[in-house]
Protein backbone atom coordinates (compact mmCIF):
# COMPACT_ATOMS: atom_id res chain seq x y z
CA UNK A 1 0.00 0.00 0.00
CA UNK A 2 1.42 3.49 -1.18
CA UNK A 3 0.36 5.04 2.34
CA UNK A 4 1.75 2.62 4.87
CA UNK A 5 4.22 3.28 7.19
CA UNK A 6 8.00 2.28 6.69
CA UNK A 7 7.38 2.44 2.74
CA UNK A 8 8.34 4.43 0.15
CA UNK A 9 6.05 4.85 -3.06
CA UNK A 10 8.65 5.71 -6.44
CA UNK A 11 7.20 6.87 -9.76
CA UNK A 12 8.92 7.43 -12.74
CA UNK A 13 7.02 8.52 -16.21
CA UNK A 14 4.03 10.21 -17.03
CA UNK A 15 3.02 13.14 -14.56
CA UNK A 16 0.25 14.58 -16.92
CA UNK A 17 -2.53 13.30 -14.93
CA UNK A 18 -1.91 14.70 -11.54
CA UNK A 19 -1.10 18.45 -12.77
CA UNK A 20 2.62 17.47 -13.85
CA UNK A 21 4.28 18.76 -16.76
CA UNK A 22 6.28 15.57 -18.19
CA UNK A 23 4.27 13.35 -21.11
CA UNK A 24 5.47 9.72 -21.36
CA UNK A 25 4.13 6.92 -23.07
CA UNK A 26 4.08 4.87 -19.70
CA UNK A 27 3.57 5.59 -15.92
CA UNK A 28 5.21 3.23 -13.04
CA UNK A 29 5.20 2.94 -9.27
CA UNK A 30 6.53 0.69 -7.23
CA UNK A 31 6.54 0.34 -3.35
CA UNK A 32 9.65 -0.22 -1.00
CA UNK A 33 9.18 -1.98 1.99
CA UNK A 34 11.36 -1.34 4.76
CA UNK A 35 13.91 0.57 2.90
CA UNK A 36 17.02 2.54 4.05
CA UNK A 37 16.44 6.53 3.07
CA UNK A 38 19.23 9.12 2.60
CA UNK A 39 18.52 12.68 2.38
CA UNK A 40 21.39 14.93 2.26
CA UNK A 41 23.97 12.20 3.26
CA UNK A 42 21.79 11.40 6.40
CA UNK A 43 19.76 8.35 6.89
CA UNK A 44 16.24 9.20 7.59
CA UNK A 45 14.37 7.22 9.72
CA UNK A 46 10.33 6.28 8.39
CA UNK A 47 7.53 5.43 10.77
CA UNK A 48 7.07 1.80 11.32
CA UNK A 49 3.51 2.71 10.69
CA UNK A 50 2.55 0.26 13.89
CA UNK A 51 0.49 1.12 16.28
Amino acid sequence: DEKAGGTVHLAIGDDHGIGGDVEAPIHLDGILREPTVYADGEEVELPSGLS
